[in-house]
């Protein structure tokens, strides 16, 4: 458990921690699927395979001992979808004051404040399909 102590007035940015680094294994999804072999497996709550809980608990003084507020929020991953490289990544010219740049950028296709990503290269030398 960490604490950290945030004056009053003031913020505290917390960032960096991994949510989630595995991969998921499953026969219904390819580990390196082509464009046509790219699937979805789907989950509830009570089976999915990666349950997150975040619990805050803050006071506003260190006098205030009884006093301890809770806030506590569960997720869990609802889906899992494997994706080719060209599946994920899309390429778009930027505009900007109504100019189209004339080079373009790449960008994730399915970019959304709740989804998060694996990044995982190919090994060459692997002969699993699944």
């Amino acid at each position: 458990m960490r604490i950290i102590c945030i004056p009053p007035h003031a913020s505290k940015v917390i960032n960096g921690f991994k949510l989630y680094s595995e991969i998921y294994r499953d026969c219904d999804l390819y580990l390196y699927p082509s464009g046509g072999k790219m699937k979805t497996k789907q989950f509830e709550e009570d089976n999915s395979p990666v349950q997150i809980k975040n619990i805050i608990a803050y006071r506003f003084s260190e006098n205030e001992i009884d006093t301890l507020n809770t806030v506590e929020d569960n997720f869990w991953v609802s889906k899992i979808s494997n994706y080719s490289t060209n599946g994920f990544i899309g390429s778009r010219y930027p505009e900007n004051c109504g100019k189209k740049s004339m080079y373009s950028e790449k960008y994730y296709l399915y970019s959304s404040p709740g989804n998060f990503y694996i990044k995982y290269i190919k090994d060459l030398g692997t002969e699993v399909q699944h």
